[in-house]
Formats: C-alpha cells, structure tokens, sequence
C-alpha cells in the first residue's frame, strides 16, 4: 500500500501498537520511561555512526523505540501510575480522608452512588477516584456536586464479574481512573461546610434547579424523565421499562443530547438573536454570542462528550 510509504504513518502504527500493549499489559512506568531514553538516545548513535535512516539497524531501534513510546504514553496516562494517587500511601493511619462529589450517579433502591475525588490524607495533598456508596434510609440525604466530606474509610477492591461472559463493571471503571470502592454510612462522615465551588458544580446546582421546577409541572414520571433527557442530557430518572422501549422502537439515541439537540439548538439562537445582522459587527455578534451560548448549555448537560465534540466543531 502506497499510504504506508510514507514514515508518519508508519510511525503513527507503531505508537497505536505500543498504546495497545499497554492497554493489555502492566508496566512500570519508572522503568517504561528509562528504556524510552535510552532507545531513542541508542537511535539518536545509530543515525551519526551509519549517517543515513534507510538501514535494518536504524529501523529496527526505531521502531522498538516509538512502541515504547508508545507504552510509556499510555502507561504514564494511568491515573494510578501518578505518585500523588492515594493508592501510593501504604498506612491508613495518616489522618482522616478529604473527598469531593465530582458526579452523583443514578442511584438504586437501596444506594446513593457518586465519585468523590480524593483531595488529602491528613495534611497530605493526594489524587484519584473513587466510587462512594451511601445507603439510603431516613437520616441520609443525597450528596451534590461540589459537596466535600471528611472520613476514615475502608477502601475496598470493586469486585469482578461472577460469570465468564456477564459486563465487567470492574474493567469499565478502571477504565474511567476507579480502581476501589468506599461503602460509608451516613454517620460515618462530616460534610465540610463551604466546599471551594466548581464550574461544573454550578451547572450541576443550575440543573436541578431547572429538574425541581419541572417536577412541580403536571407531568407524569416516564414524561419527566424524557424531558430530562432531551433537554438536560439526564437519564437517571427514566424508568427501565421507557428505555427498553425507546430501544426496540430504534429511537434510543434520541435520549442522549447530542450533535442533533446542538444542530437544532443553534439553529433556534441564530434565530433568535437574527435582528443583531442590522448593526455594526452584528455576524460577528451573533457567531460569539452562538459559541457561548453552546458551551453554557453543554455545562448545563454535563459536558458529555456526545455534546463536547459538536461544540468543539462549532468553536473551531
């Protein structure tokens, strides 16, 4: 193929195969950065003593050094390789743990769910994810976004899967930077008062808002919970019975705020804001205007990537 001539793409290859060892297999990144050098200082003596790029040697380092690049580059990416990640502190008696909402997940009949970035241990700045539960009775309240708490936790592995073909929740939410689990009842920790706000937290207080205002309307809960997810990308009040349904009918991505709701979105702002054309640097208004109405309202959905990417598009 003549589209593999050509030495970045070649290069681009290599890389994507090192990202995929890395995905399938551990490293050490300490170690992974250390051969990286090395190899492309070893690359770097190949090219002056041979003085040309075109033989098996210079190839061979190459090539061995851009998929330890690209390992490395995945590798070095993992939340828990970063030498602040809580996992890095061995004793559980460096104080109490200061964690904060960053997203409330949906929760079930018995469970509040979230994930809480890890802020310090003690007096001890630290960094990672982890998934909270907080099981539901007559003196839990639900946590919002930017809320902050102190605990002593109990860290606990996120279980695998029971049978061989059933969805991995643990792989998926190492995927996401997870790696454990913290099951807290509501006695077991002291909310901060005055937790620092967020932008994403004020989106997140914005967009309840705009949820308690819909629930006091006279819509019933499966309409409640379409509404929600048109107009604010939230899903977690759509029942089961809805969503399998919107499934066979076909339609299901309907309910995932995407590309089309931001088509449609700025066809109504420039619209909206069309009598600005008659004034000085009145397109000019309208296309700044646009831009930032598009990032509010992708605040307000959560800044899902089904909504990032179109807004990306329209920016550029």
């Amino acid at each position: 193929m003549k589209l593999l001539a050509f030495i970045p793409i070649k290069l681009t290859l290599l890389l994507i195969l090192g990202i995929l060892i890395g995905y399938f297999f551990s490293f050490n990144p300490v170690h992974l950065l250390i051969s990286t050098i090395t190899l492309f200082i070893l690359l770097s003596a190949v090219f002056i003593f041979e003085k040309k790029t075109k033989t098996v040697l210079f190839g061979l380092v190459a090539a061995i050094g851009f998929i330890s690049l690209g390992i490395y580059s995945y590798t070095s990416a993992q939340p828990i390789n970063s030498i602040n990640h809580y996992t890095k502190i061995t004793s559980q008696e460096d104080g109490a743990w200061t964690l904060k909402i960053n997203e409330a997940l949906k929760p079930n009949q018995y469970l509040y769910r979230y994930f809480a970035t890890v802020k310090s241990i003690g007096d001890k700045k630290v960094s990672g994810i982890l998934l909270i539960t907080i099981p539901k009775d007559s003196t839990t309240t639900s946590l919002q976004v930017d809320d902050e708490f102190l605990t002593f936790p109990n860290i606990q592995a996120i279980n695998e899967p029971l049978n061989p073909h059933q969805f991995n929740y643990k792989k998926y939410l190492e995927n996401l930077g997870v790696y454990h689990q913290l099951k807290i009842s509501s006695n077991q920790f002291i909310k901060v008062e005055n937790p620092k706000a967020t932008f994403i937290g004020i989106a997140s207080k914005a967009r309840n808002h705009i949820i308690d205002k819909l629930r006091k309307e006279n819509f019933g809960t499966d309409e409640l919970g379409v509404i929600q997810a048109l107009l604010l990308g939230q899903r977690s009040d759509i029942s089961e019975e809805t969503y399998t349904n919107y499934q066979k009918a076909g339609a299901v991505h309907i309910l995932a705020v995407s590309g089309l709701h931001i088509g449609i979105l700025l066809l109504l702002i420039q619209f909206l804001l069309s009598p600005l054309k008659h004034i000085p640097k009145g397109r000019t208004i309208i296309l700044i205007l646009s831009v930032l109405f598009l990032w509010g309202f992708a605040f307000l959905a959560g800044l899902s990537a089904s909504v990032v990417r179109p807004n990306m598009v329209q920016s550029s």
